[in-house]
């Protein structure tokens, strides 16, 4: 198995962003990245539609997408303030993903 340098990382990560924002869209939220890019990828999904996925949906599916695992002492989701959800997904590589996401904000009846 071939473990990635910090630049490495972040070209691995950069190249990934395109595929990790057309899910996040096809879930309704809008990608963010913060952060260096070098250790993990840090990322930030918010509501953009009236309707999106729930939270927990869009977590798996970048998760699949990227061949990740969940790390046993690291349970996931981790609740954060606000309300934000924490995900931590570990690639083979040494490398992890750092997603929050927001969740939707349910409407009054």
């Amino acid at each position: 198995m071939r473990y990635y340098d910090k630049e490495q990382r972040r070209d691995m990560y950069r190249a990934m962003l395109p595929m990790l924002v057309r899910i996040a869209r096809n879930h309704g939220y809008c990608l963010a990245v913060h952060g260096s890019e070098t250790r993990d990828l840090d990322l930030v999904a918010v509501p953009w539609v009236e309707c999106p996925s729930e939270p927990e949906l869009l977590a798996e599916a970048i998760r699949l997408s990227t061949n990740a695992y969940n790390h046993a002492d690291y349970p996931n989701p981790e609740m954060k303030p606000h309300g934000r959800f924490s995900y931590s997904f570990y690639m083979q590589n040494s490398g992890y993903i750092d997603l929050s996401i927001m969740p939707p904000v349910k409407k009054a009846v």
